[in-house]
Protein backbone atom coordinates (compact mmCIF):
# COMPACT_ATOMS: atom_id res chain seq x y z
CA UNK A 1 0.00 0.00 0.00
CA UNK A 2 2.95 2.12 -0.19
CA UNK A 3 2.41 3.12 -3.71
CA UNK A 4 -1.58 4.24 -2.24
CA UNK A 5 0.55 6.51 0.29
CA UNK A 6 2.01 8.25 -2.26
CA UNK A 7 -0.85 8.90 -4.26
CA UNK A 8 -2.74 10.51 -1.53
CA UNK A 9 -0.15 12.93 -0.52
CA UNK A 10 0.43 13.69 -4.39
CA UNK A 11 -3.89 14.24 -4.52
CA UNK A 12 -3.01 16.26 -0.96
CA UNK A 13 -0.77 18.22 -2.25
CA UNK A 14 -2.18 18.93 -5.38
CA UNK A 15 -5.62 20.58 -4.01
CA UNK A 16 -3.30 22.21 -1.24
CA UNK A 17 -1.73 23.91 -4.87
CA UNK A 18 -5.29 24.36 -6.49
CA UNK A 19 -6.43 26.05 -2.48
CA UNK A 20 -3.06 28.60 -2.48
CA UNK A 21 -3.63 29.90 -6.39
Amino acid sequence: NFALRIAKLKIKEGLKDDQDR
